[in-house]
């Protein structure tokens, strides 16, 4: 029975975590996660690539890069949780995707007959 049990709350789960909502456009949704995941990954290549040169721009006596540099640290932390966000948008929004155009075939079959 416990096992009986772990799969009807894993069934309820699925079903509530990823039944999307019919007056939400999940292309926006999705687009909106993605710009925020491409953000959250520039500011960490930024980081931990570009910024990495400002010890030696400092040295050459540079100092407004190793300023940015330490002004920005950490910031790419604030949107890591859009990464799985959008994990979890697009799979909703293909689920969306096929609910809809299910509804666009029984549409034309009404329309059909």
């Amino acid at each position: 029975t416990i096992n009986n049990q772990q799969s009807n709350m894993k069934d309820l789960i699925s079903k509530y975590l990823f039944s999307p909502s019919s007056n939400i456009n999940y292309n926006f949704i999705a687009s909106t996660y993605a710009f925020f995941s491409a953000l959250s990954i520039l500011l960490y290549f930024l980081e931990t690539q570009v910024f990495i040169s400002a010890e030696y721009q400092e040295e050459r006596g540079n100092s407004m890069l190793k300023e940015l540099a330490e002004s920005t640290k950490g910031l790419y932390m604030i949107f890591i949780p859009f990464l799985p966000a959008l994990l979890w948008s697009l799979i909703v929004r293909q689920i969306w995707k096929g609910g809809q155009s299910q509804q666009q075939q029984v549409d034309q079959k009404k329309k059909d007959d």
